[in-house]
């Protein structure tokens, strides 16, 4: 799939806004709805994000502050830069040649 430079754009703002190349998703949905975007297209944008690798979507473990045992997941998301972005199209088309 080829990079949508409207989405490009978006997540871009998105990030640029936090400042981090590392948000929540949380963060990321408050953004966009702040913006007027619904959760249909939300959707959309997070997918056409992350399958054509202008950002990848993990898991990191939080716990509350006021019970430290209580680990509860986070999703966020992170924001490639162009040399890891060319590495996973380059692992990408190995795995298709397989």
């Amino acid at each position: 799939m080829k990079r949508s430079e409207k989405v490009q754009k978006i997540v871009n703002e998105i990030f640029s806004y936090y400042g981090r190349k590392r948000i929540s998703k949380e963060d990321s949905v408050n953004y966009l709805k702040n913006k007027g975007f619904s959760d249909e297209e939300i959707s959309r944008i997070e997918f056409e994000a992350i399958s054509t690798y202008i950002m990848i979507a993990g898991v990191i473990p939080v716990s509350r502050e006021d019970n430290p045992l209580d680990v509860q997941p986070k999703i966020v998301f992170e924001l490639l830069d162009e040399t890891r972005y060319q590495i996973l199209k380059e692992i990408e088309k190995q795995l298709e040649r397989k």
